[in-house]
């Protein structure tokens, strides 16, 4: 089941790349915890830490997600500055 999950985060992540692009930001699944169900994710890009843009770019991928994958409790992130 965690497999199949970690397929679908990818596939919405992929689906989410070109708008990213126009924020200058990436994301990159690093892992799916199947027991906490929480996703790990690493932003990159022009300002992935800037607090106020940080959390609600975070608040919004992780709606998303929530709202396309039953299973999902929540996401943490990472940063990478580019």
């Amino acid at each position: 089941m965690a497999a199949n999950i970690e397929q679908q985060i990818e596939r919405e992540i992929e689906s989410l790349a070109p708008m990213l692009k126009l924020e200058s930001s990436a994301l990159r699944l690093e892992r799916f915890d199947a027991f906490e169900r929480v996703v790990y994710l690493e932003i990159s890009g022009d300002c992935p830490d800037c607090d106020m843009k940080a959390a609600t770019f975070v608040e919004g991928i992780e709606a998303h997600l929530r709202r396309l994958i039953p299973g999902i409790a929540g996401v943490r992130t990472s940063t990478r500055s580019q």
